[in-house]
């Protein structure tokens, strides 16, 4: 439920900072394209995500108080949790006449795809990339998200670690990716001047298998409090 919320939340900004405030003005037609990992390592929250985008654009086009005489159509495209794969994914949504894009889902195929969406005037909004260098307007000037980027996800747990008063007790682990580094440098800078510092930290590849020496340094660090920056899959 909460997925499709999200999405739909998604779906309407995008509409509304298309058309405006008038929306008696809107085309018979909308069309936007939709960026889900359908296959690849993110493939099971991906299909989860393009079915509930599905739902909401039948809800919004089931309510004529939001697009009055316009019909919504989403064209959904795999991105394979790549680059190469996303971005050939966006250039085919822009051929098939999309005007704005929903996704990506990881922050590197966001990136290189906010990249083509400048060249070619197209907005996007991600509903799960976090990695703070998207905040850059110069280079990713129509990106927008509904998540908080990775320093201020960094920043507010070093918040929640000093408000508890369990600064000296914390040990984190996180891939070895800009997600999972990025998150953890912060919370390490931040957390610096509220008196919090990390006992131990380790990092493991992405897809790992074996990580009982990461896990090991974890245990002997005796630490309580354990900050894990990882997607999902990990």
């Amino acid at each position: 439920l909460f997925c499709h919320m999200r999405l739909y939340a998604i779906t309407v900004f995008i509409l509304l900072s298309l058309l405006g405030s008038n929306a008696q003005s809107a085309p018979d037609t909308i069309i936007i394209g939709g960026l889900f990992p359908l296959t690849g390592s993110l493939s099971g929250g991906g299909v989860e995500r393009e079915a509930a985008a599905r739902i909401a654009v039948e809800k919004i086009n089931s309510l004529p108080d939001i697009l009055p005489n316009t019909q919504l159509i989403m064209l959904t495209y795999d991105t394979g949790t790549s680059q190469a794969v996303g971005l050939t994914s966006f250039l085919t949504a822009v051929d098939e006449g999309a005007i704005a894009v929903v996704g990506a889902a990881s922050s590197s195929v966001s990136q290189i795809t906010a990249i083509a969406g400048g060249v070619f005037e197209i907005p996007q909004l991600s509903y799960s990339s976090t990695a703070a260098t998207l905040s850059n307007k110069a280079d990713y000037p129509l990106f927008g998200r509904l998540v908080p980027p990775d320093n201020q996800q960094g920043s507010a747990f070093a918040q929640f670690v000093s408000f508890f008063d369990w600064g000296d007790t914390v040990a984190a682990i996180s891939s070895a990716d800009e997600y999972g580094v990025g998150g953890v440098d912060q919370f390490i800078k931040n957390g610096a001047d509220l008196g919090v510092r990390l006992r131990t930290y380790q990092q493991f590849l992405s897809g790992a298998t074996d990580i009982h020496v990461e896990m090991n340094e974890l245990l002997i660090s005796e630490s309580r409090v354990f900050l894990a920056f990882m997607l999902g899959k990990d």
